[in-house]
């Protein structure tokens, strides 16, 4: 009798750590996030016709690829030190920016890697040339009481499934 096949149930979502290369002289970074999304990556589609074709389909083909912007989402941290490596990595950032300089030396490498039950990488997404383009901060209401959700935009030059 053949041996049964081992059962593949689908990837969860809902384990994951988001880590940051070490800046000069700094530890590497690891935070936790209750949301990640925009790991997307797409191609434009050139459609074109050969010359003295009049009639069917157009071919297509791949154009420039595109990677959409990672938002990060955590409930804003009560402490300073966890709150402190984002606003000093952005302000780096809009200083640069307003200097009109391109600082390659604040583009980071950010892995995020889905964990199974016990913490054990399962994937892992390399995302190269990084750089936090906005931070945000839920609104503010007098009657809620929600959690305040801090967001980080994260931009970057294409990622890799390792």
């Amino acid at each position: 009798m053949a041996a049964a096949a081992q059962r593949k149930d689908p990837l969860r979502n809902f384990k994951f750590k988001v880590e940051f290369e070490a800046a000069r002289g700094a530890a590497k970074a690891s935070f936790g996030f209750s949301k990640v999304s925009g790991l997307k990556e797409s191609s434009e589609i050139i459609e074109y016709r050969e010359g003295g074709q009049k009639e069917g389909t157009a071919m297509k083909m791949p154009g420039q690829t595109s990677y959409d912007n990672i938002v990060l989402e955590r409930g804003k941290p009560a402490n300073v030190s966890g709150d402190a490596y984002f606003r000093t990595w952005r302000n780096l950032i809009a200083k640069a920016g307003e200097a009109g300089v391109a600082d390659p030396t604040q583009r980071r490498t950010m892995t995020i890697q889905l964990l199974d039950r016990n913490n054990t990488p399962i994937r892992t997404y390399k995302c190269v040339n990084c750089w936090p383009s906005e931070i945000e901060i839920a609104d503010l209401e007098g009657d809620g009481n929600d959690v305040l959700i801090e967001s980080v935009t994260i931009c970057h030059e294409g990622f890799t499934e390792l």
